[in-house]
């Protein structure tokens, strides 16, 4: 019944695809020094960066150390520096957001959190009961705006990333099937 980073990640994709009509991929390069979302969605009119945490340590030491969050600090100064998206919010288990809220008021006020329901987790595993993923996640603090222009660049970024995904994916099936 651990919680990973890939558990979480397919909530994540599942809310935003299922629950919120919404296009997404995981690990999509957004342009800014080389650094990849956990999860970039489009909403069709804005972009969301999605960072998966599932300890403290890597909430304060890994994620705080990315370029990205000086980069969104500035995005509020100056509309259109780089291509990045639009919001940004951190996805953590039920047991860290306390300090999940405290990371973004050292950080940046603007974020959103979304916590990953570890109770609603733990009776999944434990019925074995079909859940539906996108009900693990809930909204906790509303992302606000970093910038308003919609960067083009991202959505090419997102269907090169979701075309890649699933060529992979034939790849890897047709291997297991001819090879294997």
């Amino acid at each position: 019944m651990n919680i990973s980073a890939d558990i979480i990640k397919t909530a994540v994709l599942s809310y935003y695809r299922y629950q919120r009509q919404m296009i997404c991929a995981d690990e999509c390069w957004c342009g800014i020094s080389g650094e990849t979302c956990d999860v970039l969605v489009d909403s069709g009119k804005y972009f969301y960066d999605i960072e998966i945490k599932i300890n403290k340590y890597d909430l304060w030491t890994g994620e705080a150390k990315k370029r990205k969050h000086y980069m969104y600090n500035r995005a509020i100064i100056s509309n259109h520096l780089y291509h990045y998206p639009n919001y940004f919010l951190i996805c953590v288990p039920s047991s860290l957001i306390n300090e999940a809220q405290k990371w973004v008021q050292e950080t940046n006020t603007n974020y959103g959190i979304i916590e990953f329901s570890e109770d609603i987790w733990g009776r999944m595993c434990k019925d074995k009961h079909f859940w539906r993923f996108e009900d693990l996640i809930r909204i906790k603090r509303s992302s606000k705006k970093l910038r308003e222009y919609r960067s083009t660049r991202l959505s090419k970024i997102l269907v090169k990333r979701l075309c890649s995904a699933y060529t992979t994916l034939r790849q890897k099936n047709l291997r297991k099937g001819v090879c294997g």
